[in-house]
């Protein structure tokens, strides 16, 4: 592994998303980067604005609820609430300080996290986080995708133009409607805890915990493939799909 460099996962976070969404997969990435294999980073709004943002049991956005992100160390975003009350403070930022999105993060994977629905909807209508993400629409570069309702968020971004998708599965039945409206291109059978549509280099997953499976099915798509996943699943003490473990 040495001399090689590691693949950069950035997790795009905004108020309100679901821990375990992107704090899963995180982990997953994480058991291989001491081995010089991938980069899991948290990627967080640079500039100090107003985003209105959802109290953590839930509620629609509210005046109150306004979360000020003051600039650290040169411009590092401020941390950000979680859905489950707690929070995460992000390593870089994905917009300047005037909250133009940043080109020079040389992500490998683009990774959206989940949230309740008052928090989706206010990082749709944020437009430094849409910004970034629309930058990569259409192109063929980094694999993008969600987890969980993230998959709202990347749709309505132009992300998953033509691509398969799915998401948590009491959402399922909402997916022909984007299929109809142009913004997803199919929806796979059944509810798969992970989906990868290779052709268009674009993943997403189930609900919450399915983040562990779908970082995992990532993995087999790059050269260490199936080994390293198994690697990973096992230092993750069994949590991962019994598929991508082999007998020792």
């Amino acid at each position: 592994m040495s001399g090689q460099k590691p693949k950069r996962v950035g997790f795009v976070l905004y108020p309100g998303n679901t821990l375990l969404d992107f704090a899963g997969a995180t982990q997953v990435f994480a058991s291989w980067a001491t081995q010089g294999g991938w980069e899991p980073v948290w990627l967080g709004p640079a500039a100090a604005s107003k985003f209105d943002a959802v109290d953590p049991a839930g509620a629609m956005p509210d005046p109150d609820w306004a979360v000020e992100f003051v600039p650290q160390d040169g411009g590092k975003p401020a941390s950000i609430w979680t859905s489950e009350n707690s929070s995460v403070i992000p390593q870089q930022a994905f917009c300047d300080p005037n909250g133009a999105p940043r080109d020079d993060l040389d992500l490998d994977i683009i990774y959206v996290p989940g949230a309740g629905g008052a928090a989706v909807a206010a990082a749709m209508n944020d437009r430094r986080y849409m910004d970034f993400l629309g930058q990569f629409a259409g192109v063929s570069g980094p694999w993008v995708g969600a987890v969980c309702t993230g998959t709202f968020i990347i749709a309505a971004a132009g992300l998953l133009k033509g691509a398969k998708a799915t998401t948590h599965w009491r959402l399922v039945p909402a997916l022909p409607d984007l299929v109809e409206k142009g913004w997803i291109g199919a929806v796979p059978d059944g509810f798969p805890r992970s989906c990868i549509d290779t052709d268009h280099k674009r993943f997403s997953g189930g609900g919450v915990s399915s983040s562990i499976d779908l970082a995992l099915a990532l993995m087999t798509q790059y050269d260490r493939g199936l080994e390293t996943a198994n690697w990973s699943g096992l230092i993750g003490d069994g949590v991962a799909n019994k598929r991508y473990v082999r007998s020792m």
